[in-house]
């Protein structure tokens, strides 16, 4: 538990606006009603999971935004100018689209997905026809790889709530270091990508 403490006020402490960080020490406080040491530990399993799917794996800015309709219905379809490859043949500077599924309405209540916004810094797995793993889209912010756990949570830990109050992000976020990233990226071995390309941008 002890080490679950360290990396949660390690995570939080870069998730927090400099304004609200007082000092070195970020107060650790246990989240109600969830097995935390249950859901840090699954977490690689998890990662494991989206691997296993992914031919592509990049990490840049998002340039534009855009509503559209996909195979699968409403997506944002995103175009990303890739400044580190993880995985499969793609090219530092290249821009590459990405359709990102909605559950949820375009806009009123938040939808069940994460909605990026243009500025951001993601990492996305693609399967081997371009198309966003399950579990495959993260947004970098202070230095981690953020997911969110549960519908209706923002995209941007620094948006989602007042962090004053600290708690441990694992009720709303996966959190992974970018050296986990790498090296599940390096390690486990996923489809082949049968000579195709991620779909690059117009």
């Amino acid at each position: 538990m002890l080490r679950i403490r360290r990396l949660a006020s390690l995570v939080l402490a870069s998730a927090l606006p400099l304004a609200a960080v007082a000092s070195d020490e970020v107060v650790y406080h246990q989240p109600a009603g969830i097995d935390v040491e249950a859901e840090w530990d699954a977490l690689e399993g998890d990662l494991d999971a989206v691997m296993t799917r992914a031919a592509y794996g990049i990490r840049g800015e998002i340039l534009t935004t855009r509503e559209d309709i996909g195979g699968a219905g409403p997506v944002t379809v995103v175009a990303v100018v890739v400044d580190e490859v993880l995985r499969g043949n793609v090219s530092n500077g290249a821009v590459v689209e990405v359709e990102v599924p909605l559950d949820g309405p375009i806009s009123g209540d938040r939808p069940s997905h994460p909605v990026p916004v243009r500025g951001y810094d993601v990492i996305v797995f693609l399967d081997p026809h371009g198309d966003v793993v399950p579990g495959g889209l993260f947004l970098v912010e202070g230095g981690f790889a953020w997911r969110p756990s549960r519908p209706g949570v923002l995209f941007s830990p620094r948006l989602q709530q007042d962090w004053e109050d600290v708690i441990d992000p694992i009720s709303d976020y996966d959190v992974y270091t970018l050296d986990a990233m790498r090296s599940a990226a390096n390690s486990r071995r996923g489809p082949a990508a049968n000579g195709r390309r991620a779909r690059r941008g117009r």
